[in-house]
């Protein structure tokens, strides 16, 4: 039988610190100091890591047990996950993929588990070790689950599957990071549309294909795919372009979204049909030289001119709460996750 690691943690009263079960125990012996953390979180947590499902150069990692909240604290920041490395103790230092609770949502919560959580960017032929985790993140404090699980990936041929990509089961094949970026919680770099290189500002003076003194856009046609205008195409090469919205749609309506942490940044955990996942992360948007909702909003430009007018062009959108194919100013500087057939 497995170890666990269970946790009670009571931050209202002055700590000491007990081991038991090769986890770290918090509890209390006194309430003669009373302090400004009294209505702060009363939590008890027994998580600890399940089994595993390779699929290609992606795993996924279920996490069991229990996680309940008990507060009337006006704020917590509180988050549980794995972290996963090709060393034989991975900690928060390598990679985590989380889910955060704050105080937005109610002070009573009860986690439902088994939850799975997407171990991403793995190199064929590996062996990695995780572990499932809880962290306060207002005190700092992570308690680890004792048990530290393995698997390893198998080989792959990369002429016929280069880890660049993720076949997800759709009609194509989607990298793995953004354009500019080299891991998949990078943002990467910001483009105008049909622009293919990064700058400094992103307004309708800067923009290549607005004309100032007439106030029109430059016709550079309804679609970028095949043209000089497609910068994954410029950038990564032939086999690779910008999605256009109906392979957007796709990846919206047959893949489960869900919201997480990946090294700290915020996205959504995508998976297909086939249960292979990518993350994106909220990369946000440029308006002049200001960088906006990043970490809050994700905006990826499609190949497409929206239909009506030629102002703007079409772009997935997508918020903590959903998804939703959208239309914004040429000029703004977006992120671009590429597609490969």
């Amino acid at each position: 039988m497995m170890n666990r690691l269970i946790t009670k943690f009571y931050v209202t009263l002055a700590p000491v610190w007990v081991m038991l079960f090769g986890g770290i125990f918090v509890s209390c012996e006194s309430k003669e100091e009373e302090s400004e953390l009294d209505t702060a979180p009363l939590y008890e947590v027994d998580i600890h890591t399940g089994t595993v499902k390779m699929k290609e150069l992606s795993a996924i990692c279920y996490v069991d047990g229990f996680l309940r909240i008990d507060t009337d604290a006006d704020a917590y920041d509180l988050e549980y996950g794995i972290c996963y490395a090709t060393s034989q103790v991975p900690t928060m230092a390598d990679n985590v993929m989380c889910k955060r609770l704050d105080n937005k949502r109610s002070n009573r919560i009860q986690i439902e588990f088994p939850e799975a959580f997407a171990c991403l960017n793995l190199v064929s032929e590996t062996t990695y070790y995780y572990r499932a985790y809880f962290k306060d993140n207002l005190t700092g404090k992570i308690s680890y689950a004792s048990e530290i699980n393995t698997f390893t990936t198998p080989e792959f041929d990369s002429n016929a599957n280069s880890p660049s990509w993720i076949n997800l089961g759709l009609s194509v094949k989607w990298a793995t990071c953004n354009v500019g970026a080299d891991s998949p919680e990078q943002d990467g770099d910001y483009f105008a549309w049909g622009e293919t290189e990064r700058k400094e500002r992103y307004d309708s003076y800067t923009y290549k294909y607005y004309y100032n003194n007439t106030g029109k856009y430059v016709d550079i046609g309804s679609n970028l795919n095949d043209t000089q205008y497609d910068v994954a195409s410029l950038k990564l090469g032939e086999s690779w372009r910008i999605p256009t919205i109906n392979e957007m749609t796709e990846l919206c309506t047959a893949c489960n979204w869900v919201w997480m942490t990946y090294n700290g940044i915020n996205g959504h955990l995508i998976t297909g049909p086939n249960e292979n996942s990518i993350f994106l992360p909220a990369t946000g948007y440029y308006n002049g030289t200001k960088l906006r909702l990043m970490g809050v909003n994700g905006y990826y430009w499609s190949s497409m001119l929206f239909e009506f007018g030629n102002s703007n062009a079409c772009c997935l959108y997508f918020s903590r709460d959903g998804w939703y194919n959208n239309e914004n100013s040429r000029e703004y500087g977006l992120t671009i996750r590429p597609v490969c057939e």
